[in-house]
């Protein structure tokens, strides 16, 4: 059976050749990495050939100690540097021999030449250099030298001031003193400024509580008033008080006597050339919804006493400003809950200065 299916195939075996593919490994690029880091390592290494030829053993030494985790500079010479006070085109560095202070003498001209003070300076010249010498610890021979050249007459003294001039000197040097409880010129200024906004702030209350009485308001009191002075102006609170709301709780529609008030404080105002700013706050009640929160309330509020202050006659150029806060700066951190944290705020903003 076996030979008739080979004379069938064609009378013969049959060899299958197989041919293995793959990427020749002469031809990759890896070996480039490792030339890169071999010539990179080479020229590190002939960098610090170079380095080490050009500096000398103090700078050597100088690095090391820089290095060293013990102390950044052990040095004794005269600059503590790292380097021993020198750079790398200095040679050779001064060190020095002990650790105390070095102190500078200097010698004189007629003493370094060693002639007494004869090369063209005259006697009492040689006297002020030998007496210099000698008082900075010059030598036994400078001594003799300065005693020597000593001047023959004493130098002429300068003449006395004459009495006035020494007085017009003594005024002049010594400074007179600031007169006892004299306050500085900014800080009065700064205490005159506090001391109208104070006299500013109760004038304008008084006036805000006359102008209430006037409107015969029944519910508002004077607890939703508040009057108060500020560094960008003077603020006007209106806010609420236990049992007596200014809005609806969760609403921006004033309530009738709310309305009247902020009349009232807009009559007051036309009397006041600042510019107004007006803010709402409300308390930290969470609305319900996430499309309409205390953000919004408290802008429609201020918008809404911005409408009422316009209809009191304020001027729509003077409102420069409608924002709302929220409950984000609450008048009573303690209860952020409690009714005046519930305000209509009414900035007179202060004018540049």
């Amino acid at each position: 059976m076996s030979e008739d299916k080979k004379d069938k195939a064609g009378g013969g075996d049959i060899f299958v050749k197989k041919i293995k593919k793959g990427a020749h490994g002469a031809h990759g690029g890896v070996w480039k990495l490792a030339y890169a880091d071999f010539v990179t390592a080479m020229m590190a290494f002939f960098l610090l050939m170079w380095l080490l030829n050009v500096t000398s053993e103090e700078m050597k030494s100088g690095l090391a100690q820089y290095f060293s985790p013990d102390a950044m500079s052990t040095s004794s010479s005269g600059s503590g540097d790292v380097f021993f006070g020198l750079t790398v085109t200095v040679e050779s560095p001064m060190q020095a021999q002990s650790g105390g202070v070095a102190t500078i003498i200097p010698i004189p001209e007629s003493v370094r030449q060693g002639d007494g003070g004869a090369s063209g300076t005259g006697k009492g010249e040689a006297a002020q250099s030998s007496a210099e010498a000698t008082r900075q610890g010059g030598t036994a021979e400078a001594q003799q030298q300065g005693a020597d050249a000593a001047p023959q007459r004493p130098e002429p003294t300068p003449p006395a001031p004459e009495p006035r001039q020494a007085q017009a000197a003594g005024a002049s040097a010594t400074p007179s003193p600031e007169p006892q409880g004299q306050v500085p010129a900014g800080q009065a200024a700064g205490n005159a400024r506090e001391q109208a906004d104070a006299r500013d702030v109760a004038a304008l209350q008084q006036r805000l509580l006359q102008a209430m009485r006037e409107a015969g308001l029944r519910d508002v009191t004077p607890a939703n008033l508040s009057v108060s002075a500020r560094p960008e102006g003077v603020l006007i609170e209106i806010m609420d008080a236990p049992g007596i709301a200014m809005f609806e709780i969760g609403s921006a529609r004033p309530q009738e006597e709310a309305r009247k008030f902020i009349a009232a404080v807009a009559r007051v105002l036309r009397e006041r050339q600042e510019q107004i700013a007006v803010f709402g706050h409300t308390d930290a009640r969470p609305f319900p919804t996430a499309n309409y929160t205390n953000w919004e309330l408290a802008a429609d509020r201020a918008n809404a006493a911005r409408r009422v202050l316009l209809d009191g006659g304020i001027r729509a150029d003077r409102i420069v400003e409608v924002n709302s806060r929220a409950d984000m700066l609450p008048r009573n951190p303690a209860d952020r809950f409690a009714p005046e944290n519930r305000r209509i705020e009414i900035l007179l903003v202060r004018p540049p200065q």
